[in-house]
């Protein structure tokens, strides 16, 4: 079997995810996807009968509604309007300002795993070492300890695998649990061109990471020799945590329920897509059939040409026609209801995109919607973001916690994104309400405080504890007995 053989999920989810990403990425991305020449078109089908030039004429006027890629832009920023939380000694707060071989932030790499998990829903994070090799007197190789990786400034990093990179696996079972056994991963690299300093070509090569017969962890990249076959052109490489193999492979992956490498669950904007193709389509002809009825046409009958010449008709105000007395002359337009629906049909298609998960480019309906089935309506697109967000917090977190164990940490650690995408509105008399029942003592300041935090009344990264601190230091003191309160 080649390295580069798809495993069978894979090969039956690889189009979702495709035509996700393209639509994704807006109206360039989607209409450079379709070719004339091509024997079937990704988005935009060619109408039965068209040459190419009309082809691509009907393609430039087609607008495409970009309704999938603002609504991940749109539920990106509801998980991020609040800082993650972050549960980490102070000790490696370098490293979580620099976790990725290319000095990415641990929040700039969350964001990218959001997208990731909002496009195709599918992705994995590598935690890696350098493996720089130290030799002895004799120029054996022999095992770092921590002191020597710091001591050539090396941490660990991570790499993350996008939902077409991960192309095949293979998991056991291991003490009653599934893990993973091997996993192939398609990447490129950047190759210089020998004559040329300033010039690089792409070229496919393919990481495999993999538990040997001894079990412990190693990796391996293979890539095309001379003759085209696939040979080992790094490797194998056996990663050391502190000096010892693992005997795991530290790559964490989500399909957007859970974190088995086993299963593979659609897009979760999947249907959003479809509909936003179905509306792209549409606009096309739409458009098309606007350009040609546009416009009236001037048609004059009556007229003969004995003389077999073309004869010059301007029109304008200056111009003056001199026809025949049985000649009439008039413009043709279009006439009747043929182009209405299909106007009717584009609104329909996007009210569906509104709710399917762009809400924001639907009108308000608050005067048609009652609140509280509004409300329900918002609970439960939150609830389904909130659980990928949470889905994306243990990967994360379990990340980290190697990275933090390859540092020789071992401090309990958590990285928590924001789940409350919803202000609570607290009107003022909810919030009177609260402030009576805590100084009647029904509730405790803490649950006040909580109240007051979910309704975004309190400053951020301030506890409870900080702030009753803050109220008894501003508080007067009371007057000792018999002074005078005058």
């Amino acid at each position: 079997m080649p390295i580069d053989n798809q495993h069978a999920l894979y090969a039956q989810f690889y189009d979702q995810w495709y035509k996700c990403r393209l639509i994704a990425e807006g109206e360039d991305t989607v209409k450079a996807a379709d070719n004339y020449d091509e024997s079937e078109q990704v988005f935009l089908p060619i109408p039965e009968g068209m040459t190419r030039n009309e082809y691509n004429s009907y393609k430039k006027r087609a607008t495409f509604y970009n309704a999938t890629g603002r609504t991940i832009e749109v539920l990106k920023g509801l998980i991020f309007r609040k800082e993650p939380r972050k549960e980490v000694p102070e000790s490696v707060n370098d490293f979580l300002g620099s976790v990725t071989a290319t000095g990415e932030s641990i929040d700039s790499f969350a964001r990218q795993i959001i997208d990731e998990m909002l496009t195709t829903t599918r992705g994995a994070v590598l935690v890696d070492f350098p493996q720089t090799d130290i030799m002895d007197e004799s120029g054996n190789v022999i095992q770092r300890t921590l002191a020597q990786a710091e001591s050539l400034k090396e941490q660990p990093y991570f790499s993350f695998y996008n939902a077409e990179s991960i192309i095949n696996w293979k998991t056991t079972i291991r003490n009653n649990e599934s893990v993973l056994e091997w996993v192939i991963l398609r990447e490129y690299q950047d190759i210089q061109e020998p004559d040329d300093e300033y010039k690089y070509n792409e070229v496919e090569v393919f990481r495999k990471l993999y538990i040997d017969g001894m079990g412990h962890y190693f990796q391996e990249v293979w890539g095309k020799n001379e003759a085209g076959e696939f040979v080992i052109i790094e490797g194998p490489i056996m990663p050391l945590m502190n000096g010892k193999p693992l005997d795991y492979i530290p790559f964490i992956y989500f399909n957007g329920l859970n974190m088995n490498i086993s299963e593979i669950h659609k897009p979760m904007l999947l249907d959003l897509v479809n509909v936003n193709i179905s509306h792209y389509r549409t606009s096309a002809d739409l458009e098309h059939a606007l350009h040609f009825t546009a416009l009236p046409t001037a048609v004059i009958t009556g007229i003969r040409n004995d003389k077999k010449e073309n004869q010059t008709f301007f029109i304008g105000s200056a111009a003056a026609w001199l026809l025949p007395k049985d000649a009439n002359a008039f413009f043709l337009e279009f006439q009747g209801h043929g182009i209405e629906p299909s106007r009717e049909v584009i609104s329909d298609k996007e009210q569906q995109m509104s709710k399917l998960g762009a809400r924001l480019l639907a009108v308000d309906k608050k005067a048609v919607e009652a609140a509280q089935t509004a409300e329900i309506n918002r609970a439960g697109e939150s609830a389904s973001l909130a659980d990928r967000a949470i889905l994306v917090s243990m990967v994360i977190t379990e990340a980290l916690k190697i990275a933090l164990e390859w540092m020789g940490v071992k401090d309990a650690i958590s990285y928590l994104l924001n789940t409350d995408f919803m202000p609570l509105a607290i009107s003022p008399e909810t919030l009177n309400s609260l402030m009576k029942s805590w100084q009647a003592g029904g509730m405790s300041f803490e649950t006040l405080y909580f109240n007051m935090q979910r309704g975004e009344l309190t400053r951020p990264g301030i506890s409870a504890e900080d702030e009753k601190t803050l109220i008894d230091m501003e508080m007067p003191e009371p007057p000792m007995p018999g002074e005078d309160n005058e």
